[in-house]
C-alpha cells in the first residue's frame, strides 16, 4: 500500500498537450494543476483519457483546499483514477461535536477513574476503553451464555458503577470490540468459524500469533451484535469498532472460506454487518481504519470500503501515527513539522472525501518509534487536528504530562 502512494516519485505532470514524467514531485518548484500517478501512464500522453476511463474514472477531477503552493506540495496524494486539481476553497470551520479523547488500557481504568479530574483539568471529555480485546475475551459480565460457552468471559469490572462516575463528570465513554481477530472464537468448536487453509488442510493462520474469524460466517457476525447489544445496555455511549476487516498477512492463496456465498466481495459482507448491526441496535457506531486511507481509497484485501460503509456508521477514526508511516512520507528534518503535516492533511482529506461522517481521528501520544516525541510533538498532532476543521481526536498512549487542551 506504501508503494502505491508514490511518495512523491513516479508522477507525471501534464503540459505541452502531453504527460511528462517528474524526477521528484516534492522537489518540482513550479506547481501546475493536473498531475496523474505512473499506474495510469501505460498508454500515455493522448490516449490517457481512454486509460482513466477503463479504470472507472473518466478524467475526473478533484478539488482540494491548499492554501500555496507548499502545501499543494506536501499535500497531494493520488488515488485509482483521479487528477487532481488545487482549488482556493476556504479551509473548513469546525466540524462535528467535541470530544478530547484517550484511550485507556485495561490496566488502568481503576487509576483513570480515580483521577478523573486530572483528565478533566486537561480538557477531556471522552474515553475509549477495551471491551473485548484481540485474544477474544469479554471484558465485562456478560448476560448471554454463548460468552461462557466460548470461554469469552475472562474480566469484570463494575461497568455501571464507572459509567455513573464518567456521565456525573460529562465524559462521553466509547467501548472498543476487536472484531474479526479472535482467538477464542477461532478454537472454539474445533476451530469451525475460522478461514480454511486448502493447501494444508486445517484452519488457516497468517501468522502463527494471529487467529482470524471467517466475516462470511453468520454465527460469527451475530457473535459480535450480541456483543454490542450487551454494551448498549451496560449504558456505554457509542461502540468502536475494530479489525472490522479481512486479514492481510501470510499465505492469501492459501486461505479460502467455507462461508462466503457465491462470488460476493469481501467489502459486500463487512457492510452487510455493519448494516445489520444498525439495524437491531440503536447505539452510535464507529470504525477505526488505517491512516493511509485518507490518501488511498482502495477497498484491497482489507476489503475496507469506507464510502460504501459510511451509510451505516457514524463515525470514522482514521489511526494517524506517524511513527508508524514510512520515513518518505511527509520526509522532513524537523519531526514534528512531519507530524503536523501528516495529522493534518490525513484529518482533512478524510473531511473532505467523506462529508457525511464524523471524522475523529487517533494520534500519537507515545515514544514507540519516535525519538523527538514529548508534549510538544503531541500539541503539534493537536493543532493540525484543529487547524483541519475538527474538534475532536482520541489520544493512543499515556505519554503525556499536564497538557492543556482547551488552550
Amino acid at each position: 500500500m506504501f508503494s502505491a502512494l508514490n511518495f512523491g516519485f513516479n508522477i507525471y505532470e501534464f503540459k505541452n498537450d502531453k504527460w511528462e514524467e517528474i524526477s521528484n514531485f516534492y522537489n518540482n518548484e513550479k506547481v501546475n494543476k493536473l498531475y496523474i500517478t505512473k499506474d495510469f501512464i501505460t498508454v500515455v500522453n493522448n490516449q490517457v483519457n481512454t486509460v482513466l476511463s477503463n479504470r472507472g474514472s473518466y478524467y475526473k477531477k478533484i478539488s482540494c483546499a491548499f492554501e500555496d503552493n507548499e502545501d499543494f506540495l506536501f499535500g497531494i496524494y493520488f488515488e485509482n483514477g483521479y487528477v487532481y486539481e488545487k482549488s482556493n476553497e476556504p479551509h473548513p470551520e469546525n466540524l462535528g461535536e467535541k470530544f478530547y479523547g484517550v484511550y485507556i488500557p485495561e490496566s488502568r481504568v481503576n487509576d483513570f477513574v480515580e483521577n478523573i479530574e486530572k483528565f478533566k483539568k486537561m480538557g477531556f471529555n471522552g474515553v475509549v476503553f477495551p471491551l473485548k480485546t484481540d485474544k477474544g475475551n469479554i471484558l465485562f459480565k456478560p448476560k448471554s451464555h454463548i460468552f461462557y460457552e466460548t470461554g469469552a468471559y475472562r474480566y469484570n469490572k463494575n461497568w455501571k458503577r464507572i459509567l455513573r462516575t464518567l456521565h456525573k463528570n460529562n465524559f462521553k465513554a466509547v467501548a472498543r470490540i476487536v472484531c474479526f481477530k479472535d482467538e477464542v472464537l477461532f478454537k472454539y468448536e474445533n476451530s469451525k468459524y475460522t478461514f480454511w487453509d486448502k493447501k494444508n488442510m486445517k484452519p488457516w493462520q497468517g501468522k502463527p500469533s494471529e487467529y482470524w474469524v471467517d466475516p462470511n460466517s453468520s454465527f460469527v457476525r451475530n457473535y459480535i451484535i450480541e456483543i454490542v447489544k450487551e454494551l448498549r445496555n451496560v449504558g456505554f455511549d457509542e461502540v468502536q469498532l475494530d479489525y472490522i476487516r479481512f486479514p492481510t498477512d501470510g499465505n492469501q492463496e492459501n486461505r479460502t472460506s467455507k462461508y462466503q456465498i457465491d462470488s460476493i466481495e469481501k467489502e459486500e459482507v463487512l457492510n452487510y454487518f455493519l448494516k445489520e448491526l444498525k439495524t437491531v441496535v440503536d447505539i452510535p457506531l464507529s470504525i477505526d481504519v488505517y491512516g493511509l486511507q485518507g490518501w488511498y481509497s482502495y477497498p484491497g484485501p482489507q476489503g475496507q470500503n469506507i464510502e460504501l460503509f459510511s451509510k451505516n456508521i457514524h463515525t470514522l477514526s482514521p489511526m494517524l501515527y506517524p511513527s508508524h508511516f514510512d520515513k518518505r512520507f511527509f520526509e522532513d528534518s524537523d519531526p514534528k513539522r512531519r507530524a503536523y503535516n501528516i495529522v493534518y492533511y490525513g484529518t482533512l482529506r478524510n473531511v473532505k472525501k467523506y462529508p457525511d461522517l464524523n471524522i475523529r481521528p487517533y494520534i500519537q501520544a507515545f515514544t514507540y518509534g519516535e525519538k523527538a516525541y514529548d508534549n510538544e510533538y503531541l500539541m503539534e498532532e493537536i493543532k493540525a487536528v484543529k487547524d483541519a476543521g475538527i474538534d475532536q481526536f482520541i489520544l493512543w498512549g499515556l505519554q503525556f504530562e499536564d497538557i492543556d487542551l482547551i488552550k
